[in-house]
């Protein structure tokens, strides 16, 4: 799959990178989603946020024009992303399990990806 990842912290980087193993075509920034950096999805399937990241209606919209599927949040709460809007937009939404270690969000991460 051919995804970003928004406001990764270079700890997050190597573990994601370490979990992916080249299985998906990952692009890796530090900046946080918003509708200016949104450009940057163009093209990608999915998008992994942050939960410093807010997805509201109309950054949704922007990211299905984009041709984004999928939004794997790297947090165990969806409160930043407008459930609704996502659901309208046929997005789907995907979460980690709570109390996982560094490498093993990184490791969900990427399973969530490949489902």
């Amino acid at each position: 799959m051919n995804a970003i990842a928004y406001n990764i912290q270079a700890k997050e980087k190597e573990l994601l990178v370490r979990a992916n193993a080249k299985r998906h075509q990952l692009t890796l920034i530090s900046n946080e989603l918003n509708a200016e950096t949104s450009a940057f999805s163009a093209g990608k399937e999915a998008v992994i946020v942050s939960e410093f990241d807010t997805l509201t209606a109309t950054l949704l919209g922007y990211l299905k024009k984009q041709g984004v599927r999928k939004i794997i949040t790297r947090s165990h709460s969806t409160q930043h992303i407008d459930q609704e809007a996502a659901k309208e937009l046929q997005i789907q939404i995907c979460k980690l399990n709570e109390n996982l270690s560094p490498e093993e969000r990184a490791w969900q991460v990427i399973d969530l990806l490949s489902s």
